[in-house]
């Protein structure tokens, strides 16, 4: 055990150094975001345009973070306009004593300006870690503890890997697939052990997700997806001067998507065979499989529908369309960033539900294997 884990961490070493970029082109930055409290409200008001009100306040603030730290400036804090047309968005009253991000920068003049950004947010967010932490270590004990590093393990190769090898021009599937090949085994053995249960599910998963691209390659190409669905995947490619493939990003985020979904399914299905064969040792093998598929259908079924709501919530906006009474919903489901997330959704939900029975069938062989070792 100790030699396995021992060249398995020699091996993600390895991923990682040969995968990770050694060197990115780096861009100048003049802009910087600097960090401030309210000290006084010198004006607040309304603008009259066409007959209709716009806020706007014009404050003086104390700069704390960043290179003007100790300096006092003043910024207008107005209201946006909606594209083409007079409707108030964007808009936020400050108050004394709030703590505001603030972006400044110099514009073609070589005027310094500063626009503010919004509220500093990181103590709420801190919090809120700290409650989800302790929640997990109250419920779940030790077991919670190694979840935890498995949950920083995930976000350290997503920060550290994934996203600095597309960033310096690594195609995206690629590097969603290196970085899956670090998560899956390091993630599972880490929280659950080194052992057939174990196996079962890191298996499970890899050929899970292997059929979950395999499907998510053929219907991204036959609804002729292109990755251009939403403004940030634009800007994305536009920032990196054309360097990201946009359709390999939407198949690396499908496949990251499907990683998460299929983390939860494999490893408690395992379980699920392994307290059966425990509770009933002289289950066959064939029993022992429908037994557990007859759980695994459960589980795949409220599953299925709590991707559809982790979608939904995510893109409440997006599912206005369906109801603004002035486009079908053939018009709606055409639309390139709706079609996007329902090839999505359905293909992560196919795979979610493969995941069942391959890892069921795995289970039960090695439990049989094991049980004609002892």
């Amino acid at each position: 055990m100790n030699n396995f884990l021992q060249k398995l961490l020699i091996v993600l070493i390895l991923l990682v150094s040969f995968f990770s970029p050694k060197h990115v082109q780096a861009q100048e930055i003049r802009g910087e975001t600097l960090e401030g409290r309210v000290t006084d409200i010198i004006e607040s008001g309304e603008k009259i345009i066409d007959d209709q009100a716009f806020p706007y306040q014009v404050l003086e603030i104390l700069l704390n973070k960043g290179s003007l730290a100790g300096s006092k400036i003043q910024v207008v804090n107005e209201s946006s306009l909606e594209a083409n047309s007079l409707t108030v968005v964007n808009y936020r009253e400050y108050k004394l004593g709030e703590n505001l991000r603030i972006y400044t920068d110099f514009n073609l003049e070589e005027e310094r300006f500063f626009v503010i950004e919004g509220l500093v947010k990181r103590q709420a967010l801190l919090f809120l870690l700290i409650l989800f932490v302790v929640a997990v270590l109250v419920v779940t004990g030790r077991l919670g503890l190694f979840a935890l590093l498995s949950l920083f393990l995930s976000f350290f190769v997503i920060s550290k890997v994934l996203i600095p090898m597309i960033m310096a021009g690594r195609p995206p599937l690629l590097s969603a697939f290196v970085s899956s090949l670090i998560i899956i085994p390091t993630g599972f053995y880490l929280v659950h052990g080194f052992n057939n249960k174990t196996h079962s599910a890191v298996i499970g998963t890899l050929l899970s997700l292997l059929i979950t691209m395999l499907l998510a390659f053929y219907f991204v190409n036959s609804t002729n997806l292109t990755g251009y669905a939403s403004e940030e995947a634009i800007f994305v490619r536009n920032m990196s001067q054309g360097k990201i493939d946009l359709l390999s990003l939407l198949f690396a985020g499908i496949m990251i998507a499907a990683l998460g979904v299929l983390d939860d399914v494999t490893i408690g299905q395992a379980s699920v065979v392994e307290q059966l064969k425990l509770a009933d040792p002289k289950l066959d093998n064939s029993s022992l499989f429908l037994k557990s598929m007859k759980v695994g259908r459960d589980h795949v079924s409220s599953m299925i529908n709590t991707l559809i709501l982790v979608y939904a919530g995510s893109a409440m906006p997006l599912l206005l369309l369906f109801f603004d009474g002035q486009h079908s919903f053939i018009d709606v489901i055409e639309l390139e960033i709706v079609a996007e997330e329902i090839v999505r959704t359905l293909v992560n939900s196919l795979g979610l539900m493969l995941a069942v029975p391959l890892t069921t069938f795995l289970k039960v062989f090695v439990f049989e294997t094991k049980a004609q070792s002892d």
